[in-house]
């Protein structure tokens, strides 16, 4: 693995492959998802008439917290007070305008050109998580649902647990090589299996 990074340029995305172990079942395992992302963001004083927009547009409960809630195939992820990261199926223009249509107090920033989403899972990912997390990554601190933006080695990114052993994470794209980096180090005892995929 070691000389597969020592040669890949820093700016050049990670190879579809495995990495670190290569012995049995990889440990971690991680791919992108393609989906639409846009930052909702309620404007002063306005952030309980945009929760009460969601449920009336999308019959969803908002929370004002880092928190991920689901309706349908949207996805919003609280990021700030009064700022939401939205996800969806479909292209960032359909996103902005369902969005802009739903919340007219508050302002909405097509992010789909700049995020890239990935999925990472499997059995060891609680074992490589805490070697680039500075946030209390077990179930017990950070159960199914909670979010959090925060850095991983001056990387900022969100991060959100979907499942017992799974998570999501939202990343600068001028940042995923270095992203996909350090998962790979990070994941390389246990063996890292990167793909691509259109998973939700």
């Amino acid at each position: 693995m070691a000389d597969v990074l020592k040669n890949l340029p820093a700016s050049r995305m990670l190879p579809e492959g495995r990495y670190g172990a290569s012995t049995g079942a990889a440990g971690v395992a991680a791919h992108e998802v393609t989906r639409a992302s846009a930052t909702l963001i309620a404007g002063r004083g306005q952030t309980a008439a945009v929760v009460q927009a969601a449920r009336t547009a999308f019959l969803v409960e908002l929370c004002d917290l880092p928190r991920r809630v689901q309706s349908g195939a949207m996805e919003f992820i609280g990021v700030g007070p009064g700022r939401w990261l939205v996800l969806d199926d479909g292209d960032g223009d359909a996103l902005v305008a369902k969005l802009q249509s739903a919340f007219p107090r508050a302002s909405v920033v097509d992010q789909s050109g700049g995020l890239m989403i990935f999925d990472v899972g499997g059995a060891k990912l609680g074992a490589t998580l805490p070697k680039i997390l500075s946030i209390d990554s077990d179930a017990a601190a950070f159960p199914v649902g909670d979010a959090a933006t925060t850095t991983a080695a001056h990387i900022n990114l969100t991060l959100w647990r979907t499942g017992a052993e799974s998570w999501r994470f939202a990343v600068g794209r001028s940042y995923a090589p270095a992203f996909l980096r350090m998962l790979a180090v990070a994941a390389a005892e246990f063996g890292l299996g990167y793909g691509m995929g259109d998973s939700h």
